[in-house]
């Protein structure tokens, strides 16, 4: 077996430490706050069944890799955008 590096220790460490700038926290922050919007969508809309139990689990999962996508990537500078296909206004 191979020893762990310091190198391959701190960059795995990393990962769970506090995240670099605010945007990121931001992002997080709005990334949940969406999340749970949609998961109330489907509690309030659908009956309680596999199929909405499935729902919920793809959306948990998408919330997961969402995160990791900012907490490890940080956010892409961008034109903001209102989610419909067009671009915002500022």
């Amino acid at each position: 077996m191979t020893a762990t590096t310091p190198q391959h220790r701190n960059e795995v460490l990393s990962r769970f430490d506090t995240l670099a700038n605010e945007a990121a926290a931001a992002a997080l922050h709005q990334s949940r706050a969406r999340f749970s919007l949609q998961a109330g969508f489907i509690l309030d809309n659908t009956h309680v069944n596999r199929e909405q139990s499935l729902a919920l689990t793809a959306l948990e999962q998408a919330k997961f890799w969402t995160n990791q996508a900012i907490a490890l990537h940080g956010v892409p500078q961008k034109t903001p955008t209102d989610y419909s296909g067009t671009k915002a206004t500022a």
